[in-house]
């Protein structure tokens, strides 16, 4: 091997050495640049500061709502407590009501229903309810008389009071045969109708006169009363100043007519046509 040769082949290793550290070295630099770049940056205080920060708000918030969902729980758990306590007073206030019920029940006295054969269905029945003095026998009188004639039967409440009236307006209602019509001759004031055991005011006689069709009020002052009996269809009142003389020809004459079948108006217009002229100025139909 001449020189050349041995000079050729130096040059060739000594160039795939330099070739194969520079390769080697270009790996090894961008193995390091990799790492670099993948490494976690270094943090700041002032982040690591407002990190901290951001946490204790958050901590904070849920903190104020769970006090905040406590102290609804709270307030419901009250209410819960106060209305279990209303309960138990309205029961309690129940029990006694029932309790007064059944004494009253037991103290009222019983009263015979009234037979549905009873009432004459044709014509009807007056409920009667005439006080026990002299001056209204007149009215009694009357109502014998439309009795006689039209068949149109009466029926009294004797004595005249709330508790008797309201158990016999029951009673007929709890047959099946409800009051058309009542006449009242009793004393009366601009607040009521004076009973034997009270005042029945005219609520309390709207309460219980509900479904009549027709009622007379023979008792002085008892306009008043009248208008307050929006329940009843048609109310005839009398001022005080007729006299029991008149008053009783008209309850004849106006009974009559509806024992006769007339309408209430005109059963009302043919009682003045036979009563003297002047009953007209103290009788007034609502």
């Amino acid at each position: 091997m001449d020189l050349n040769h041995v000079q050729q082949a130096g040059t060739i290793a000594i160039n795939g050495w330099v070739i194969g550290s520079v390769f080697v070295s270009a790996i090894v630099i961008v193995y390091a640049i990799a790492r670099q770049r993948n490494a976690p940056q270094p943090v700041g205080i002032d982040d690591l500061l407002r990190r901290v920060a951001e946490l204790e708000r958050l901590d904070k918030e849920k903190t104020a709502k769970i006090n905040e969902q406590d102290s609804v729980i709270r307030s419901l758990q009250r209410l819960l407590v106060e209305k279990d306590q209303e309960n138990q007073a309205l029961t309690a206030k129940m029990n006694e009501l029932q309790s007064k019920v059944r004494n009253i029940e037991s103290a009222v006295p019983h009263v015979e229903p009234v037979h549905a054969e009873e009432v004459d269905k044709n014509n009807g029945l007056i409920l009667a309810c005439i006080g026990k003095e002299e001056m209204f026998r007149v009215d009694l009188a009357a109502l014998r008389t439309v009795r006689t004639k039209t068949g149109l039967r009466f029926s009294r409440v004797y004595p005249v009071t709330m508790s008797n009236l309201k158990l016999r307006l029951d009673s007929y209602r709890v047959n099946g045969t409800p009051i058309r019509y009542i006449h009242f001759a009793v004393h009366g004031s601009e607040e009521g109708l004076l009973f034997s055991d009270g005042l029945a005011t005219g609520l309390w006689l709207s309460q219980q006169l509900s479904g009549t069709e027709i009622a007379v009020i023979a008792s002085c002052k008892s306009d008043s009363v009248g208008d307050l009996l929006g329940v009843v269809r048609s109310v005839i009142t009398m001022a005080e100043d007729i006299n029991n003389s008149d008053a009783g020809k008209f309850t004849e004459a106006f009974w009559t007519g509806i024992g006769e079948g007339l309408v209430v108006d005109d059963a009302y217009e043919r009682a003045l046509d036979r009563c003297p002229p002047e009953v007209a100025e103290f009788v007034v139909l609502h």
